[in-house]
């Protein structure tokens, strides 16, 4: 007998004599096998008998005999689901392997000890118990668990009021199903979000539960793996890679926050837990649930063409009222903060209370001649350089370059170079300035820096002041005032899921607002539809918006994406000649656009290309990735990323 075997490194199965003393049960199992020398573990993913006509004597001459083999790693529905990653992903089953907690199965069961508190990645939040979970309706809770023991494939949106509506329709329907069905996975964005939910899961299920994600420590995460392999835990909490831990099957699969971009891969196998989530509980007959205080386009439209179904319709609920607020800066003391802010702000201060800034950029400011609208970039990446006031600076945020400020302008020679747009520090400038007010309380004048000294009362400084909305937020609904001055920004970006993002942002910040406090959109121009969907808080006329632009455009969920990278170390490892004819081709299903050349996101290469390949057929984008991939890696000077259903573009 023979078996063929994957390693975790980018090697495609390799196949392997087996011993006569291991029998042909391994498929699975982990193995010792000698590969480039050396010898390594890998997992059985097939096997062939003598009779397999690819191998021949030829072939059968070179194939080496496996070392060694131990316990199983993977039930036949894990080994489908790696394939089907490999498949989708295009990427190689060893790739996908080693996203898998390949390393910590075969490094075998650790000793039980003492687990020593993570300091670096304690974070501090509220959570939730097991007490408050009747506090969700009992029909929706009803409606999933009827599903779940239907035993069969069923794929659930909740659009959820608040975030706490999403952690305790989670854990209600753990504690009615948690008894009777096995193989229970629950992803959440956040390491943030599990703490919220872990000790309630705890209470209910004692050592059947294992967390999964990167704070842990390799002992720790060892420990767990092994916990799921020896069937002593069956029911799994983490982030993203969780989705990949090796449970034998899946019987309820829930995803909270199901929007977040955080579930999605950015090395390796480029994978979104998400749709991970929907492919293993069709692959395992399971149910499936997706959360979300604001879906995705994706989601929604599933549901709206009736392959997820419909758990609720929002209710009315009580959201912070939204303000917009035109602010153009200039006068004799031009300020980054309109009246309608300035007022806000003043008014929290007294009160005592507390207010978010977002401000969309770190620093002061961007650099703008005003004689000919040139903005000061970066010269090795073309990105908008942030001035620093202090040091006096320009510094780039995307490679880290840095260079002193020009006394006159680069582009026109003019002298007439000015701030544009406010950074943090720009922000925390006029509101140091607002606080030399008389009329407010000397003991109250606390301007929160990036890192800021909390308020001994309240855990909370007056003023927040930040760049974008922090994912690891604890604070729901302990601000009075929050003053968006980033929506322009985020509104504007070259991506046809700008606005999708922006509007996610904004729900997001509301979760953060007391129910009866202030949202404020401070923008340059307040005839935007999309500013008055944001106001009235209008998700149906935001998804149709949404819809039309993307149906028009054939993007997503109209058409799929493959994003091809090319990255190279010098200007001659790439011409564009033979970038233009690795793309050349012709097909009517199949839409490519580029190649293009973009700023480089990563520190060791000068350049890198794009190119965007699109169509709805999505066997026939894969296989047009494919030819594409094959021709650019003949370059061996050049690094090649391959990215499916991007969600950078």
């Amino acid at each position: 007998m023979y078996a063929d075997v994957i390693f975790p490194i980018k090697l495609e199965p390799l196949t392997y004599r087996i011993p006569d003393e291991y029998g042909d049960d391994i498929r699975g199992r982990i193995v010792y096998a000698p590969l480039m020398n050396k010898i390594r573990h890998g997992l059985v993913v097939n096997l062939r008998d003598e009779t397999d006509p690819e191998l021949t004597d030829a072939v059968r001459s070179r194939i080496k005999d496996i070392v060694s083999v131990h316990e199983r790693l993977a039930s036949g529905n894990h080994l489908q689901f790696l394939k089907w990653i490999s498949d989708y992903y295009l990427t190689s089953e060893g790739v996908a392997l080693k996203s898998s907690f390949f390393e910590e199965a075969a490094a075998g069961k650790p000793e039980q000890h003492k687990t020593r508190r993570n300091r670096k990645n304690t974070i501090q939040c509220d959570t939730v118990s097991e007490e408050s979970i009747p506090a969700l309706p009992g029909a929706i809770i009803e409606d999933v668990v009827r599903a779940v023991r239907k035993k069969s494939y069923s794929a659930m949106l909740y659009h959820a009021p608040d975030i706490e509506s999403e952690y305790l329709l989670a854990l209600g329907v753990l504690k009615e199903t948690g008894n009777e069905t096995g193989g229970i996975t629950l992803l959440a964005p956040e390491i943030s979000v599990l703490k919220k939910i872990e000790p309630a899961a705890r209470a209910m299920f004692g050592d059947r539960l294992a967390v999964l994600h990167t704070g842990l420590t390799k002992i720790n995460r060892r420990l767990a793996v092994h916990g799921i392999l020896s069937g002593k835990a069956d029911i799994v909490i983490g982030t993203r890679s969780a989705m990949l831990a090796p449970l034998p099957a899946s019987g309820f699969i829930v995803v909270i926050e199901e929007h977040s971009p955080s579930y999605k891969a950015e090395e390796g196998a480029r994978y979104n837990a998400r749709d991970l989530a929907v492919r293993k509980a069709y692959m395992d007959k399971a149910c499936v649930l997706l959360m979300s205080v604001c879906p995705s386009v994706e989601s929604l439209y599933n549901m709206r063409k009736g392959k997820y179904q419909r758990l609720n319709i929002l209710p009315d609920t009580r959201r912070p009222r939204v303000r917009i607020s035109t602010h153009r800066p200039g006068g004799k003391k031009p300020t980054s903060l309109s009246p309608l802010v300035i007022s806000e702000a003043r008014a929290v201060l007294q009160k005592h209370e507390h207010a978010l800034f977002l401000t969309g950029r770190k620093g002061y400011s961007l650099l703008r001649c005003e004689d000919c609208g040139h903005i000061e970039s970066c010269g090795r990446c073309e990105t908008s350089m942030v001035f620093y006031k202090k040091p006096g600076i320009l510094k780039c945020h995307r490679c880290g370059a840095e260079k002193p400020v020009p006394e006159t302008c680069p582009e026109c020679g003019g002298v007439s170079v000015s701030t544009f747009t406010a950074g943090e520090d720009r922000v925390r400038e006029d509101l140091e300035l607002l606080l030399k007010d008389p009329s407010v309380p000397p003991e109250r004048n606390i301007i929160s820096p990036s890192e800021p000294a909390e308020d001994e009362e309240t855990g909370l400084v007056p003023y927040v002041i930040g760049a974008a909305l922090k994912k690891n937020s604890s604070a729901c609904g302990k601000y009075s005032a929050a003053i968006l001055m980033n929506m322009d920004l985020l509104a504007a970006r070259p991506d046809f899921r700008a606005h999708e993002r922006a509007f996610q942002e904004m729900i997001g910040v509301a979760q953060l607002v007391k129910p009866e406090g202030s949202i404020i959109i401070q923008t340059r121009s307040r005839s935007s539809k999309f500013l008055k969907i944001l106001r009235d808080y209008d998700f149906d006329a935001f998804y149709d918006m949404e819809l039309i632009q993307r149906r028009e455009i054939a993007y997503p969920p109209f058409e799929r994406l493959v994003l091809i990278s090319v990255m190279s170390r010098s200007k001659d490892a790439m011409p564009a000649a033979d970038l233009n004819e690795s793309a050349a081709f012709s097909d009517n299903k199949v839409t490519l656009l580029g190649p293009v050349e973009v700023p480089a996101r990563s520190k060791r290469y000068d350049r890198c290309y794009q190119i965007i390949l699109k169509s709805a057929d999505p066997k026939q984008l894969r296989e047009r990735a494919k030819k594409i991939l094959a021709g650019l890696e003949k370059n061996k000077k050049i690094k090649v990323a391959l990215d499916v259903d991007p969600l950078k573009i």
